[in-house]
């Protein structure tokens, strides 16, 4: 055998060698990046014919690992867009269903405001005339009664808010004798608080009855004040 074709044969035997080595450090590549153990001699032994260490392996897993992921997403991205197209779709016809209920709104609302605020200004007006028509009443009759009524109603009312005060005054005085006798250990201070609650309490009952009377003087002005008034409309 000639040395050129020995050599030749050699060198053949030798690139395929180093292929075979190559392809099996790919295949152990893929069984990590699959997340599979792999045969702990025959990796050692791929490592030693590849001059590869573990952490070169875990490398080449990882970066196997990150390509896929990459390749994935480059493969979902026509469905992504098909996707966003349909999110846009629905979008597009909520804003139209929006559009089409404000418009409706509109339609609805729009005349029945106009329509409250011309209510409301057709009230001030009948109020405007009432307060005219009692302006320009020139009843005497009805006028005198109305200023006899107004004048005892203006009596009463601040009697009326004075007893008031004073209701609440000793009623609230009355409360916080009996909150702090509930809150008491001791007998005789209780008792104590106890009778000064009760002595507020005396005090709150006759002006309540004075007050229930003049309310009641109060309601009746008032309902004569407002026959009067009435009457006044009409005179």
């Amino acid at each position: 055998m000639r040395l050129a074709q020995l050599l030749e044969k050699c060198t053949h035997r030798e690139k395929t060698r180093k292929e075979n080595r190559e392809a099996d450090y790919q295949k152990l590549v893929i069984q990590v990046a699959d997340g599979k153990e792999p045969d702990v001699d025959w990796a050692d032994e791929v490592l030693d014919h590849t001059d590869k260490t573990v952490k070169d392996l875990q490398e080449a897993a990882e970066r196997l690992q990150r390509r896929r992921e990459l390749q994935q997403q480059v493969l979902d991205q026509p469905n992504l867009e098909k996707e966003v197209k349909r999110i846009e779709g629905e979008i597009a016809k909520a804003d139209r269903l929006f559009e089409q209920a404000n418009k409706k709104h509109d339609d609805t609302v729009d005349p029945l405001v106009a329509q409250f605020r011309q209510t409301r200004n057709r009230i001030r007006e009948a109020e405007a005339a009432r307060q005219e028509l009692w302006a320009t009443c020139e009843d005497q009759e009805l006028l005198k009664q109305l200023e006899f009524v107004e004048f005892h109603s203006g009596k009463l009312r601040p009697q009326a808010g004075s007893l008031h005060n004073d209701i609440s005054k000793y009623r609230g005085e009355e409360a916080v004798e009996r909150d702090t006798a509930c809150r008491c250990r001791d007998l005789l201070k209780t008792k104590q608080y106890e009778k000064q609650a009760a002595g507020y309490a005396e005090k709150a009952k006759p002006l309540e009855t004075e007050l229930a009377k003049v309310r009641s003087q109060l309601a009746k002005l008032e309902r004569q004040e407002k026959d009067i008034r009435d009457q006044m409309l009409k005179a």
